[in-house]
């Protein structure tokens, strides 16, 4: 219990939050822009923690196509992301096994079942934003 409740009292510092929202008319890295850019108007004086992000939407939207378009998407979130002094830190959703994943499309995944980086992953994780 104590560990919880040191976590609690922890958070009330910062805006935690995750971003798997569908929107009928913006795309999925607009859709990161905006909604983070409003979480920040809502709470200018606390950072934010995005807690887990993808390219993917749970709605109605198509999903991802192809390899190079979460890449792009990855990169030029993280970039943004990246260069906004009110996020704190952000992490991909994408580690794990397949059957991990909750449904978000595979091409999000940053390791394959070996436990080996994707090429996603090792965008990810040496911060290479292209």
């Amino acid at each position: 219990m104590h560990a919880y409740v040191s976590t609690v009292d922890a958070l009330k510092n910062y805006v935690v939050r995750n971003n798997y929202m569908p929107h009928p008319t913006l795309s999925p890295t607009q859709l990161c822009y905006l909604s983070q850019t409003e979480v920040h108007r809502a709470f200018p004086d606390m950072p934010i923690w995005l807690t887990e992000f993808a390219c993917h939407s749970f709605g109605d939207q198509a999903q991802p196509t192809t390899q190079q378009h979460v890449h792009d998407f990855m990169g030029s979130t993280t970039k943004w992301l990246d260069s906004q002094s009110f996020i704190e830190r952000y992490s991909w959703f994408g580690a794990g096994q397949a059957q991990d994943m909750g449904g978000v499309n595979g091409f999000n995944r940053l390791q394959y079942e070996n436990g080996a980086l994707t090429a996603l992953g090792k965008q990810y994780v040496f911060k290479r934003h292209t």
